[in-house]
């Protein structure tokens, strides 16, 4: 847990310092088009997970991206493969009634951007009552060869239970 912690806070003080020397040469249209990505990106992961399509949700991630899941989980899930096995478990006791992202910044810098934002989840688990849980997010995004803005890492966490 602390080396993760490590990892995080080297990675968001890379970023950081990498940001605050990028801008010079970006413009607004550039920035404009990046925050346009992460949000279709977000858009899909939404319209997936609550349709119950981990396939069409992992495709947002990059081959190689990293998810650290929020506490009680551990370690790594690396590999898109290994992202959407699961969700694909998650959706098989759960249904995402509702997902929520917003996003509260966005820094970028040549073809990594990090966003940081907040998440609400509406989920059921059987015939149990629908629960709803928030959180925040840190996701490191990268424009892939072709092009494309997938998430390279994603690290929710989650606010304390009512």
């Amino acid at each position: 847990m602390r080396i993760a912690g490590l990892i995080s806070i080297s990675l968001i003080s890379a970023l950081g310092l990498s940001c605050a020397h990028s801008s010079a040469g970006r413009s607004e249209s550039d920035d404009s088009a990046v925050r346009a990505a992460i949000k279709t990106g977000n858009e899909a992961i939404c319209a997936a997970v609550k349709r119950g399509d981990a396939a069409a949700m992992a495709q947002v991630f990059a081959e190689d991206a990293d998810f650290i899941p929020a506490p009680p989980g551990k370690g790594f899930i690396s590999g898109r493969a290994a992202i959407e096995a699961l969700y694909a478990q998650r959706l098989q006791t759960r249904r995402y009634l509702d997902l929520v992202l917003s996003t509260a910044s966005v820094g970028t810098s040549g073809d990594l951007a990090f966003e940081t934002g907040t998440n609400s989840v509406t989920i059921q688990e059987g015939d149990g009552a629908p629960i709803t849980r928030t959180g925040r997010y840190l996701v490191v995004w990268r424009r892939d060869s072709d092009g494309v803005w997938r998430i390279r890492v994603d690290l929710p966490i989650g606010d304390p239970a009512p």
